[in-house]
């Protein structure tokens, strides 16, 4: 009986298919001359490679990111881009493989289709959170504004957002804000009056004025009104 596989046919007959694995089919390509493999070129070939993911995972686990966001970024694809931001912009490679790993599945999940933003606008946009840290604390808005407008350039939305820019009385009106809101169900606590009035006025002030800058005018008014 020969050593081959064979396919039947509806009228029960059976014709060869193939050779199985053995000596038989185990020969040289002998449509291309032999190339002899110098260790040039495979040095040359090795350097083009991407890193081995286990040599990311230990890069990123150094950088203090969670064991389960680096598999996350690694298997699906995201760490090349988490190392093209870094690269470009000098971010923290923590803070953007958070930002890849965690807040975008968030708004994926939600239905925001971030994958429509190229490699060259997150590089943008983190260019921009890195010139002005106070814009960035507005990621969620721009980021859902940049899924909905690809084509449109991404300065002239800050300008007409007035990102980055502190209004003109923002401290009176958070002070008048301290005097006349309050929790809708109030526990009598600092702690949560602080988080609701911080909350409120971020509001409008998220991307112009820092967290920081807001939290501390409330304080203040909060330790006046003692």
């Amino acid at each position: 009986m020969p050593n081959e596989t064979r396919q039947p046919f509806a009228d029960g007959s059976t014709d060869f298919e193939r050779i199985l694995p053995g000596p038989d089919r185990m020969y040289p390509d002998t449509d291309s001359p032999p190339q002899a493999v110098v260790r040039e070129r495979v040095e040359r070939l090795a350097a083009g490679l991407a890193e081995p993911p286990w040599r990311r995972e230990e890069r990123y686990t150094a950088a203090g990111v969670p064991t389960a966001t680096s598999h996350f970024l690694i298997r699906r694809g995201g760490a090349r881009l988490v190392d093209q931001v870094v690269a470009a912009t000098g971010a923290d490679l923590r803070r953007v493989a958070l930002f890849f790993g965690e807040r975008l599945k968030g708004l994926r999940r939600q239905g925001v289709d971030v994958d429509l933003v190229t490699a060259t606008q997150w590089r943008e946009l983190f260019t921009v959170w890195r010139d002005a840290p106070v814009v960035a604390q507005a990621w969620r808005q721009t980021v859902e504004w940049r899924t909905a407008h690809p084509e449109i350039s991404l300065r002239l939305y800050l300008d007409e957002a007035g990102f980055g820019s502190p209004p003109d009385g923002w401290e009176e009106r958070v002070r008048a804000l301290v005097a006349t809101a309050s929790p809708d169900h109030p526990d009598g606590t600092t702690c949560q009056r602080l988080r609701f009035l911080n909350g409120r006025a971020l509001a409008t002030l998220r991307g112009r004025v820092s967290a920081q800058a807001v939290i501390a005018v409330i304080r203040e008014e909060l330790e006046t009104a003692r």
